[in-house]
């Protein structure tokens, strides 16, 4: 998608009423000069063309509080998804990643996919069950094409695992307005030997490994792939099973 920062943002106040804020939202018209934003500012990244659902995204700066760039959708949830019968899940929800605080996220870095990928697959995955008629919820994996490619060229990450956020307090799970209760999702990004463990044994068995091996969700473009190692990893998870067992 196309984006820009100026003066024709969402209307309403879901953003500035929600529990992820910091701040007022900060709108600026010329986006060569961002001097007047302020410490607890936050903007508003208006998507030019749409399809399905409109989606904006809102980057959050780091703060003592939450040491990270935060990038949100906004617009995911203006849709249900569409959900099976008797399914008590999340049928509204938005999208989140969680970057680190060094990273480029300024409009001068854009075209540059190292850093711009992130924008990239909030969008695409935001509109991914509206297109596609289903829904997301924890656990659910989406790849970056098929076969999956790597997000960028200095990354084999390729796909997402979703998750809630695990880093915050549980305020920030979900947002109620008037109408309907909205849930936010993280992106984790994943390796394609997590993806295919995660098809083959279950994402709570990934998450185990995420938990065993301190994956944060924090992206980090070089982690260690944990599931390559297919010995090292089946001897971790029947650790991790014989020691819940002794407490059991």
């Amino acid at each position: 998608g196309a984006y820009y920062v100026g003066k024709e943002i969402f209307k309403g106040n879901v953003v500035t009423k929600g529990p992820l804020t910091t701040g007022w939202i900060n709108v600026i018209e010329d986006e060569n000069d961002l001097s007047g934003i302020k410490e607890n500012d936050i903007l508003v990244i208006h998507e030019l063309k749409s399809e399905y659902v409109h989606v904006d995204i809102i980057p959050i700066k780091p703060s003592k509080r939450l040491p990270y760039n935060i990038l949100i959708t906004m617009g995911m949830s203006a849709l249900p998804m569409q959900v099976p019968p008797a399914y008590y899940g999340p049928r509204y929800s938005e999208l989140m990643i969680i970057l680190p605080p060094d990273w480029k996220i300024s409009q001068k870095f854009w075209r540059d996919k190292k850093y711009f990928w992130p924008f990239s697959i909030l969008t695409k995955y935001a509109r991914y069950p509206h297109a596609n008629k289903t829904f997301l919820n924890c656990g659910h994996t989406i790849t970056n094409g098929v076969p999956p490619v790597s997000f960028a060229e200095n990354t084999e990450l390729s796909s997402v695992l979703i998750d809630k956020p695990r880093l915050f307090d549980e305020e920030f799970a979900y947002l109620e307005t008037k109408d309907k209760k909205v849930y936010f999702f993280t992106l984790i990004p994943i390796y394609e030997e997590e993806r295919r463990f995660a098809i083959q044994f279950g994402s709570d068995e990934l998450f185990r490994l995420f938990e065993i091996n301190n994956v944060s969700q924090v992206v980090d473009i070089n982690r260690k792939n944990i599931c390559k190692d297919l010995n090292q990893m089946l001897n971790q998870i029947m650790d991790s099973l014989l020691k819940d067992e002794e407490y059991t």
